[in-house]
């Protein structure tokens, strides 16, 4: 949709971020990470990773109760391919405390060695 209509792939992300970033429902957030796993260009990507990064600073337990939605394949795509744009201590944080939760740790601990990762530290 996004090569054939950007104007309106635009307007349905966004809408999906902002009702993402509101965390009134799990599956909100769990509809905007599934975006992860479309293919992206750089602007896409770069509104991806911005976004993605508010919601799991200001918001970890609903950001892994998102993930908690998307599928085994889904969720590969986000841990490969997630990289913080922003300052990593926030996110680094957010992982580290998210780890001690039973239900999402192992989730938590695979972005925490994502992040960490050499090449991730040098995309920025």
């Amino acid at each position: 949709m996004y090569q054939e209509d950007s104007e309106q792939w635009w307007k349905i992300y966004h809408h999906t971020a902002a009702k993402a970033k509101k965390c009134e429902n799990f599956n909100d957030v769990t509809l905007f990470l599934r975006l992860w796993s479309g293919s992206t260009d750089g602007e896409m990507a770069e509104g991806l990773v911005s976004d993605t990064d508010e919601i799991l600073a200001k918001s970890s337990p609903c950001f892994f109760e998102g993930v908690l939605g998307l599928s085994k394949q889904e969720m590969v795509v986000l841990i490969t391919h997630y990289c913080p744009l922003t300052e990593p201590e926030p996110i680094v944080k957010a992982l580290k405390q998210a780890m001690e939760n039973a239900r999402y740790g192992h989730i938590a601990a695979q972005l925490l060695q994502q992040v960490e990762r050499e090449g991730c530290q040098s995309h920025r």
